[in-house]
C-alpha cells in the first residue's frame, strides 16, 4: 500500500491562544497584531487583520509598523510554542499513532496505516476536524503521497488531497518555488532563471537539474515525489 501523509499547520499558534485568553499569560489582542521572532525581531506570525494590510512573516518591525500605526506587537516565546505543539501532538495521537512534529507550528501524520480502522480518508478527516475544533486555533492541512508533498500542498492549496501521483503532480504544478524546503540561494537561482513554479522545475531532465543546481535539489525532488 502506498504511503499517505497529512501535514497539519497552525499558522498563528501563539496569536490564537493569546487572543482567546487561554495562554499562560493571557493578553487581549486587538486587531491587527503580530508576534515577533525573539532573535531577529522580524514578524514571526501575523493575524488575519494584519495580513489584510500586507503585513506578513519575515518583515522587519519597522516595515510592519509603517503599514499600521496601531499595530499590536507581542514577543514570541519559542518555549511556549513548543509546549503548545506538544499538546496538539498529544491531541492528534488519540486519532493517529504515527506523528512527527515539524516545529515551530506544524505536525505530520502518516495516515495509510490508519485508514482501514476509520473506513477511509473522509471518515478520518471528519474525526480530525472534530478534534481540532475543540481548541480555538486556526489550522490548515494538505494530504499527499509523500511527507514533503503534503507540506507543499498545505501551504499552496490548503484542504486539498492528492491520492494518486497524477493528482499530486497536477495540484502541485502551480506551487511557488518559494515554498520549497531548499536554501534561499537555490530559490533565488531558480527565480532568476524564470522558474517560479514547481511544475516548471519538474519538467527539467534529471541531468540538467544536477548540473545546474547540484545534487541536493535533485534528491529533494526525488523525496518530494516519493521516489526516495
Amino acid at each position: 500500500m502506498q504511503t499517505l501523509w497529512l501535514y497539519l499547520l497552525f499558522p498563528q499558534l501563539q496569536l490564537d491562544l493569546y487572543s482567546d485568553g487561554i495562554s499562560p499569560e493571557p493578553t487581549v489582542t486587538p486587531d491587527p497584531a503580530v508576534l515577533l521572532h525573539p532573535q531577529d525581531l522580524r514578524v514571526h506570525q501575523a493575524n488575519a487583520p494584519a495580513r489584510s494590510l500586507g503585513i506578513k512573516p519575515g518583515q522587519t518591525l519597522a516595515q510592519a509598523c509603517a503599514m499600521c500605526a496601531t499595530l499590536q506587537v507581542m514577543p514570541g516565546q519559542p518555549a511556549l510554542e513548543q509546549q503548545l505543539l506538544d499538546m496538539l501532538a498529544l491531541d492528534c495521537y488519540q486519532l493517529c499513532a504515527d506523528i512527527a512534529e515539524a516545529p515551530p507550528n506544524a505536525l505530520w501524520l502518516r495516515l495509510d496505516p490508519m485508514l482501514q480502522l476509520y473506513g477511509g480518508l473522509p471518515a478520518f478527516l471528519q474525526q480530525l476536524i472534530q478534534q481540532l475544533q475543540q481548541r480555538p486555533l486556526q489550522y490548515q492541512y494538505g494530504v499527499a503521497l509523500s511527507a514533503e508533498a503534503s507540506r507543499l500542498l498545505c501551504l499552496s492549496q490548503p484542504g486539498q488531497t492528492a491520492l494518486t501521483q497524477v493528482q499530486q503532480q497536477l495540484l502541485l504544478s502551480g506551487c511557488q518555488v518559494s515554498f520549497l524546503h531548499v536554501t534561499p540561494a537555490t530559490i533565488h537561482q531558480l527565480e532568476r532563471l524564470g522558474i517560479s513554479q514547481l511544475g516548471q522545475l519538474l519538467q527539467l531532465p534529471a541531468k540538467e537539474l544536477s548540473r545546474r543546481f547540484g545534487a541536493d535539489l535533485y534528491l529533494y525532488l526525488q523525496r518530494l515525489q516519493g521516489k526516495l
